[in-house]
C-alpha cells in the first residue's frame, strides 16, 4: 500500500477512536463498547506501525491491551502483546519486545482452543531475538 493510502486509512482509524471515545462516554460500562474500542485502539496501533509513527502505535497498542484486560479477553491481550513486540524490535528495543512477546505467548496459551500456529510464531519472533546481540 502507498503512503497516501495509508495517511487515509490513518484519518479514518483516527476518527473511529474519536467516536469511540464520545459513545464510551454515554456507555462507559458497556462490555460491548468497549471491545468494539479495544479493537479499534488494536487496528489504530497497526496503521501507525505501517506509517512508522512508533510511540502513537505503542500507545494505542498499549490501550488496546488494557482494556482486552479489563475484558478478560486472552486472545485480544495477546494481539496487542504481540504488536507490541513488534514496534519494540523494529525500535531496536530487545528486552520490551522480548517481554512482550512472552506476554503474547502466555495469553494465547490461556486461550481455548488455541491455536498452534500462532503460538509457533511468537515463539519463532523470541528465538530470533534471543540469537541477536
Amino acid at each position: 500500500m502507498d503512503l497516501d493510502l495509508w495517511n487515509t486509512a490513518e484519518d479514518q482509524i483516527n476518527r473511529a477512536a474519536e467516536l469511540f471515545g464520545k459513545v464510551l462516554e454515554k456507555r462507559p460500562g458497556d462490555q460491548q463498547v468497549k471491545y468494539e474500542g479495544a479493537r479499534i485502539y488494536h487496528i489504530k496501533g497497526r496503521v501507525e506501525e505501517q506509517l512508522k509513527q512508533w510511540e502513537i502505535a505503542l500507545d494505542d497498542q498499549n490501550k488496546a491491551f488494557k482494556i482486552y484486560e479489563d475484558l478478560g479477553d486472552p486472545q485480544g491481550m495477546g494481539n496487542a502483546a504481540f504488536s507490541l513486540g513488534e514496534v519494540c524490535t523494529k525500535q531496536g528495543q530487545k528486552q520490551a519486545a522480548l517481554e512482550w512477546f512472552r506476554n503474547a505467548l502466555t495469553h494465547y496459551g490461556l486461550c481455548m482452543p488455541y491455536d498452534p500456529e500462532t503460538i509457533q510464531l511468537v515463539e519463532k519472533k523470541i528465538a530470533q531475538l534471543d540469537q541477536t546481540p
